[in-house]
């Protein structure tokens, strides 16, 4: 069905409840209500409701951010959960998120963070490896029970060469619940995703591939090919699409090379939920494996600095 909405093609007979609860697994629910799926009267409630609550939510997190987003302070870009439910999916119900993610490169991220931190009731720091004088690259707010990240970059630098002040410069304006900020380009979209699947050992589930499926159309192939060999994210497209066909979410690929097979071999099914990786050795030799052969040394710096 999935595939059929993809192509623009009939989505064809109605979902079975077995199939609609394993779309719940990869947290595909108010997908399912947000394309018109077929669905019994038990499913299409169930569905619903998820869709409404996922909305709720989305509205919850704007208001907040708006409330508490200093006037004076530019407008910060939204990725991500955010990014994608208000500008690919056009329908904030229509997948999950759980925080609010948002760039903004300094100086105004540091009156950002002054702002965000005063009005929070926890502020958290990211468990991610770095060296002892590097700035923090986000930080977390839990405000009126909404988790706020305000990013000064996408991810940690030796995940991947994307700095925040590219991507919030290449951004368009756009709007959050009545409040001015950016959208990242379409090409950056792309590795912001690639960027994160590669921080969390590429443990994805359907929701996210077909997130990706969608941040692709709008990219030709060589273009996506040059700006991820640029960030170093080279690698983990090669890996995204793989796992795309595997999930049949895109087209046939080559044959792996041997360091992707190996790779492949340590991943559950593309179509398992995420999660399923129980080994920590299998998601140290993915993460890894994923690097370029510099960014793997500065890896191993930061993971013996752990703070």
């Amino acid at each position: 069905m999935l595939r059929a909405w993809l192509d623009g093609r009939p989505l064809g007979a109605r979902l079975p409840p077995e199939a609609v609860e394993f779309a719940a697994r990869h947290r595909l629910d108010g997908t399912l209500y947000h394309i018109g799926a077929k669905l019994g009267d038990h499913d299409a409630a169930r569905c619903g409701a998820v869709w409404a609550a996922q909305l709720a939510a989305h509205l919850k997190r704007c208001e907040t951010v708006a409330r508490h987003w200093p006037p004076a302070v530019a407008p910060p870009l939204i990725f991500k959960g955010a990014d994608l439910s208000e500008n690919v999916y056009d329908d904030p119900g229509a997948r999950q998120a759980n925080d609010i993610d948002l760039l903004l490169p300094s100086p105004g991220f540091e009156r950002a963070h002054a702002a965000l931190a005063a009005a929070a009731s926890d502020v958290r720091r990211p468990r991610a490896e770095r060296l002892p004088w590097e700035p923090v690259h986000a930080f977390g707010y839990l405000i009126d029970g909404v988790l706020v990240e305000l990013h000064r970059d996408p991810f940690p630098p030796h995940r991947g060469h994307l700095p925040g002040v590219a991507v919030y410069a290449a951004g368009q304006a756009a709007s959050l619940g009545g409040l001015p900020v950016r959208a990242p380009s379409p090409a950056h979209r792309v590795l912001l995703w690639l960027g994160n699947a590669a921080k969390g050992a590429f443990d994805t589930d359907l929701a996210e591939l077909l997130d990706l499926a969608l941040l692709l159309r709008p990219v030709p192939p060589g273009v996506a090919d040059r700006a991820a060999a640029r960030a170093g994210l080279g690698r983990a497209l090669l890996l995204a699409r793989h796992r795309l066909a595997q999930a049949g979410l895109g087209p046939a690929v080559a044959p792996p090379p041997p360091w992707l097979a190996r790779t492949l071999r340590r991943l559950p099914p593309a179509t398992a939920p995420r999660r399923q990786l129980v080994r920590a050795a299998d998601r140290y030799a993915i993460k890894m494996a994923l690097l370029t052969p510099g960014a793997r040394w500065a890896a191993l710096a930061r993971a013996a600095t752990r703070r």
